[in-house]
């Protein structure tokens, strides 16, 4: 069985983690005092932001079928990507979430 990812899914995941790179991890700090500062039920400003920036990268919605509002990755393949760094910041140990995650090569 052939378990490499097709190019179009590197492409993404690499595209993807550069996004992280460039504007997930270096917001995590603005994230956590915007979060601790406003109102408990509203999301921080930063993320309407974040989330603009990736939809104009096109990585909003890897999910979704293939279309302008979706990549047509599998979940699997999303969930892999962005929702373990997601599990790793809320279980991961102290020394453990100093580092991201990232996909398999």
């Amino acid at each position: 069985m052939d378990f490499e990812f097709s190019a179009r899914t590197s492409d993404y995941l690499q595209r993807l983690g550069a996004f992280m790179d460039e504007h997930i991890y270096p917001n995590e700090e603005r994230f956590y005092a915007q979060l601790g500062e406003g109102n408990r039920w509203e999301e921080p400003a930063l993320l309407e932001e974040l989330q603009h920036k990736a939809r104009a990268a096109r990585l909003w919605n890897l999910f979704l079928p293939d279309s302008p509002h979706g990549a047509g990755l599998s979940r699997s393949t999303a969930i892999r990507s962005v929702g373990s760094n997601w599990t790793n910041t809320r279980s991961g140990t102290a020394a453990r979430r100093k580092r991201p995650l990232t996909a398999p090569p």
